[in-house]
This record gives structure tokens, sequence and C-alpha cells, in this order.
């Protein structure tokens, strides 16, 4: 790879973090009412248009998704599309905590400064939602770094 294309590349990736930075901002003044209007969901759905880079995030794709659905049809938004609207917003944010609750991390530090690591030998399970890929996309980078994927059992 160039250093051409390869700081195109990790330029791209810095918008999409600070966009999703961004969302994730919007998103925990959007639920602080505890519920979502309409107004706010057409604010979010075109904040989202106009911001194509955080939809490499699987969650925000799904968000993405889920907003095309609920406004396809140009139809009135409905209770339980609100709800699933809402709680794929939290899950993004991790805004469903309680009064007196410590906040939740909705990211974790991990890559400032970016931490040696060893994978040769060790054994990797993938499952869950994954940010980066598929499972086998995943299972594919960890066995280039001499890792072994699959079942732990």
């Amino acid at each position: 790879m160039s250093d051409e294309a390869r700081g195109g590349k990790f330029l791209g990736q810095r918008v999409g973090e600070k966009q999703i930075h961004k969302l994730i901002g919007i998103a925990s003044g959007l639920l602080a009412e505890g519920q979502l209007s309409v107004g706010e969901i057409e604010f979010l759905h075109r904040w989202l248009a106009g911001n194509d880079g955080a939809r490499a995030n699987r969650l925000v794709a799904q968000l993405v998704g889920r907003l095309h659905t609920a406004l396809a049809d140009g139809a009135a938004i409905d209770e339980d599309g609100r709800a699933d609207l809402f709680s794929t917003m939290q899950a993004l944010t991790a805004n469903d905590f309680e009064l007196g609750e410590i906040l939740k991390a909705a990211t974790l530090p991990l890559c400032n400064p970016a931490p040696d690591l060893d994978f040769a030998g060790s054994r990797m399970c993938f499952t869950g939602t994954l940010t980066f890929g598929t499972r086998k996309d995943c299972e594919a980078a960890a066995s280039a770094q001499s890792a072994i994927c699959g079942s732990l059992t």
C-alpha cells in the first residue's frame, strides 16, 4: 500500500471515528427525555445521511437500517418503531443507566497509545456482534497473527 493510500485510509478511519463520537453525543441528548419525537427521529436520519463515515460501525449501520425501515413508507412512526430505535440508540450510547449508577463506557481507550500485542499461539473464540466484521473476518485476522481460532472447548 502506498503512503498516499495509507494516509487516505487512516484519515477516513479518523473521520469515521469522529462522526461516531458526535453521533453518541447527539443520541445521548435525544434519549434524555426517555422518548423520541418524530422531529428527533427525522433529524437523526438527516444527520446520518450527511455523515456516512459513521456507518462502518455495525451498530450504527443497524441504526441506519432501522431508521430507513421506520421512515420508508412515509406513514407515522408507531410506538413499536420508536421503542426499537430508542433501544438501538441506548445500546450505541451505553445510556441505559439509573440514578446513582456509575456511567458505563461507550468506548474504551485501548488504542491510544497502541498496545504491543502478541497473538502467537493464543486461542480465540469470537461471539456476539463484532464491530470489525463478521466472525469469519475476525478469525481470519487473528489467524493471520498466528492465533488459534475456533471453539475454546
